[in-house]
């Protein structure tokens, strides 16, 4: 009979199971394994951990443009930014050996799950359904459930700089307690991050604003209007934010009455719209087809510019600026452009050919561009004519400086 005996449960052995039950509230974009340098090591709980403190806070909380959750935002600009900042020559800052050679990826990624959560507050307000309003990042996050109010008005001693509510939920996280293990000149550099005059020369805040640029235009193909989610200060005009807060809703203050111009007479009347695109191509009407299919492929990349969703001359743009000219990179801009469009591949493609300078793009010149850290290499430009390059260059609200490259006539 002893050997049939009942034996009781392990209460120690339950407790793995109720942990990994935990950890699975969290869901990591699919490609953060691939990105992250540490998965086999024990290390790996230095990337779980935080996030799993903060999906406690946000919860199911969106940023407001459409069902985009917030933990979801803050997680993939985390995983991108490890991406973003290998990409730097990061040894010649600061060189890392050994144990410490993930110090700056790992810096990045704490840095990148509270990026924008600062913006995230000011732009409204955090409420508890059991009591008053808050602001987690001063007071605490409530143990209840909490929702989040957009442009709700907030109380003037909690308009606090977004920087500085980014530094205390970073706290509350405990990514500060894990940042303090890192190489000290690396933790310098984390917490520099958080001010307003790093981002000229600290590469954790410049790779996790490239990576908020990136994530935009992937979730953006995904359907999520991402062009007002709240992001890092530095991309908001210090006038525009002065002035929209300086302006209250209850304010009696008159506004200027536009005066009414006179229009002089006697001037010619504006000429008509141009309904084809044959003229400004040089080529007889019975190409109004094709040209067509050219003016509504720049239509969609002026509208998709208008939303941020492409740009020019930044990082992973599929446009850059080379001798003044306008040109596409390919393949990254073709298939870009295929996501975005219903044609294939081949067919948008003989499309891009037909509507650039052949005797400017490549093959016909060959390209060679400096890359950051990796010497020259060669790239694959088409160069634009000038009808379609004067309309996307003046649609442009941020054209950065253009990047180094190179041409050399092979023909």
């Amino acid at each position: 009979m002893l050997f049939f005996k009942r034996q009781k449960p392990d209460p120690i052995a339950e407790i793995p199971t109720a942990a990994k039950v935990q950890k699975q509230a969290v869901q990591f974009p699919g490609r953060f394994r691939t990105v992250c340098p540490e998965t086999q090591s024990k290390d790996f709980s230095f990337y779980t951990e935080p996030a799993e403190s903060l999906n406690l806070l946000l919860r199911d909380l969106d940023s407001g443009t459409g069902n985009l959750e917030r933990m979801r935002w803050q997680l993939e600009v985390a995983t991108e930014s490890i991406t973003m900042i290998g990409k730097r020559p990061l040894q010649a800052i600061i060189p890392l050996h050994a144990q410490n050679s993930w110090d700056w990826h790992r810096a990045s990624y704490l840095r990148g799950l509270v990026a924008g959560i600062g913006a995230y507050l000011r732009s409204g307000a955090v409420i508890s359904r059991s009591t008053k309003d808050t602001h987690p990042a001063i007071l605490g996050w409530p143990e209840g459930l909490v929702q989040y109010v957009a442009n709700r008005p907030m109380k003037q001693e909690y308009m606090v700089a977004p920087s500085i509510s980014e530094y205390r939920v970073a706290e509350q996280i405990g990514a500060f307690r894990l940042a303090e293990t890192l190489h000290p000149g690396v933790f310098s550099y984390f917490c520099d991050s958080f001010g307003a005059d790093a981002w000229s020369r600290n590469p954790i805040s410049i790779s996790v604003a490239e990576a908020e640029e990136k994530v935009a235009r992937i979730l953006s193909l995904e359907g999520f209007n991402t062009l007002s989610v709240a992001r890092l200060s530095k991309y908001k005009s210090k006038l525009s934010v002065a002035a929209a807060e300086s302006a209250s809703p209850t304010s009696t203050k008159p506004q200027p009455v536009p005066v009414p111009v006179a229009i002089p007479q006697n001037v010619p009347a504006p000429p008509p719209p141009v309904t084809s695109m044959a003229p400004l191509l040089g080529r007889p009407e019975p190409d109004s087809e094709c040209a067509a299919h050219h003016q509504s492929l720049v239509d969609l990349i002026l509208n998709r510019l208008a939303q941020g969703v492409i740009t020019i001359n930044e990082h992973d743009s599929m446009f850059c600026q080379v001798d003044g000219l306008l040109a596409i990179l390919c393949p990254r801009g073709i298939k870009i452009l295929t996501q975005m469009s219903e044609l294939s591949e081949p067919d948008l493609e003989s499309i891009l050919f037909a509507m650039s300078e052949s005797s400017k793009s490549t093959p016909s010149v060959e390209y060679r561009i400096r890359r950051k850290g990796r010497g020259w290499g060669k790239v694959r430009l088409l160069v634009l004519k000038s009808v379609y390059a004067e309309q996307i260059v003046s649609a442009a609200t941020k054209i950065s400086e253009p990047p180094e490259i190179k041409a050399t006539q092979t023909e």
